[in-house]
């Protein structure tokens, strides 16, 4: 497989390699996600898994995010670092944490969602589009696969 980009967990035992451009770039403020990095806010990007190869022993944990659709959580089980998730609402792509990037330098985001979540001590410096909550994704024009 030709890679696009690459990354993995901080020990390098779970690893993915994408083939095709990222179909969305951006940062999240749910309080899932903030839950679940540890942080006020998440970056990560849309891939489709058909042009995406996961390789390593990975765990998960299913919750029921803030959109009200099952996400479920893939990390190392051996360092814990959280890489991918699957949405039940996004079927057919994977979520990729941007800070698992071998290059983080391409991740080039375009909007923040769940601004309403968003810890009001962060202070938003960009002039990136802000939405409230959780878009559909096709009401963004992504030509997303069927499943």
């Amino acid at each position: 497989m030709t890679s696009i980009f690459k990354g993995g967990c901080h020990c390098g035992q779970l690893r993915y390699t994408c083939q095709n451009e990222p179909l969305s770039q951006f940062f999240c403020h749910c309080l899932d996600c903030q839950k679940s990095t540890g942080s006020p806010v998440a970056a990560g990007f849309l891939v489709t898994k058909a042009a995406t190869v996961v390789e390593g022993e990975r765990r998960n944990y299913t919750v029921l995010a803030d959109s009200g659709k099952k996400m479920t959580r893939l990390f190392c089980p051996e360092c814990g670092t959280h890489v991918l998730e699957e949405s039940e609402g996004l079927m057919g792509l994977w979520i990729i944490k941007a800070g698992s990037l071998d290059d983080a330098s391409i991740f080039q985001p375009v909007r923040h969602y769940w601004t309403d979540s968003q810890q009001k001590w962060l202070k938003i410096n960009d002039d990136l589009e802000r939405v409230g909550t959780q878009p559909a994704f096709t009401d963004l024009g992504l030509d997303l696969p069927n499943s």
